[in-house]
């Protein structure tokens, strides 16, 4: 099986140059946490909501994966803030262009270590992206698993 048969196809598409604010109604409607960028139809970054988060927290929380001492937190107004900011900036500025890409003929092994790895990297999906740099598709740890276990026989 490769990545061609378990990619979704179903997927909203942001320009870099849109509004980070604009850009986020997708993710509002349908419950998106990564929407691929595209320019000039070449597959350049994902704007994830983990990413947003991220850049809205203080750096001493955000450069310390163990922080435990919360009274030092922000309140929600300083992250309110940080958002409202970053809302009023284009996508290309707070997208991640580091991601997890395959070709269509990546064998279905491959495409799941690919999402088990890197588990530092903002996206968490795995992007197909063919020869020309042409976004075709998108795989998630669901599409994976569904294909696998639909294939799997529980009778007994």
């Amino acid at each position: 099986m490769l990545a061609r048969d378990v990619m979704s196809t179903d997927f909203f598409i942001l320009t870099p140059d849109a509004l980070v604010h604009q850009a986020l109604e997708p993710v509002w409607e349908n419950r998106r946490r990564e929407l691929p960028v595209v320019e000039e139809g070449r597959f350049i970054g994902v704007l994830t909501m983990r990413e947003l988060i991220h850049r809205a927290l203080p750096s001493y929380i955000r450069n310390d994966r163990h922080f435990a001492n919360l009274t030092y937190a922000p309140d929600l107004h300083q992250v309110s803030d940080r958002l409202q900011e970053m809302g009023q900036r284009p996508v290309r500025e707070v997208m991640s262009r580091e991601v997890r890409k395959v070709s269509p003929d990546t064998a279905l092994l491959a495409v799941a270590t690919a999402l088990i790895r890197d588990e530092d990297k903002e996206a968490r999906n795995v992007w197909v992206v063919d020869d020309g740099h042409k976004l075709v598709g998108q795989i998630s740890e669901w599409e994976v698993l569904r294909h696998i276990f639909g294939r799997l026989d529980f009778s007994g």
